[in-house]
């Protein structure tokens, strides 16, 4: 959050405190100098009064999703240089926002892993557990080779299906955004002479997925940005 938006008079913690009460994930804008240093030279992340040491140590003690966002060449703080009490903030894996042509393709990266983190929490807060990664799509059967398994494997990708080349394409042809919501009814184990797919053909559990993240999605856009530090 921007600390310019605190009210005067107002204690900075339950404004922190207030502001996330209200946040799906909180991104963290990492600059050169975003530990800081005070007056006489001391390093300002290591004070307890510092505004961004409360915000992380109370988004972390709610267990809100942080993505690191890096800008202007700044790098992770080692867990040397940060408060005991969030030291493991410098293993988590960062994204990198860059100035010049690569800035709206690392935009849409983060974009996409905010919309992926919320998704995750609204189907964890109705007892469903999310796998977040990418798939890989396909327009034509027999490429899923072993090599090819094995590279899309190397970089995260969790699944590979046929059905949603085609809705990208068109989507992509006509500029406008596009969710493809792929429910898996199967479980591979054969019930008669058909697939378990569970209640009503895996109808009931789609139904429930899909409303859980439509409501995300629209509690979302209604929202205030997520917060930043």
């Amino acid at each position: 959050m921007d600390i310019d938006n605190i009210p005067f008079g107002t204690d900075f913690r339950s404004h922190i405190q207030a502001v996330l009460q209200e946040t799906e994930v909180l991104i963290v804008v990492i600059g050169p100098q975003w530990l800081g240093t005070d007056a006489a030279g001391a390093v300002r992340m290591s004070q307890d009064s510092d505004p961004v040491r409360a915000e992380i140590e109370a988004a972390q003690a709610r267990s809100l999703p942080l993505i690191p966002v890096l800008v202007d060449g700044a790098r992770m703080p080692a867990s040397a240089e940060l408060p005991a009490s969030f030291k493991d903030f410098a293993f988590l894996n960062a994204a990198e926002v860059a100035t010049g042509r690569d800035f709206h393709p690392h935009l849409d990266r983060l974009i996409g892993a905010i919309d992926r983190t919320v998704a995750a929490r609204a189907l964890a807060d109705v007892g469903r557990r999310a796998l977040v990664g990418a798939s890989w799509t396909t327009d034509a059967p027999f490429r899923e080779t072993e090599a090819a398994v094995a590279a899309a494997r190397a970089k995260g990708v969790l699944a590979v299906e046929m059905e949603a080349a085609a809705l990208y394409t068109f989507a992509r042809q006509r500029n406008k955004a596009v969710l493809c919501l792929a429910h898996v009814t199967n479980t591979m184990g054969l019930a008669g002479q058909d697939f378990e797919k569970g209640e009503a053909q895996g109808a009931a559990d789609a139904l429930m997925i899909l409303e859980t993240l439509a409501t995300a999605a629209l509690s979302g856009a209604s929202d205030p940005p997520p917060a930043t530090s």
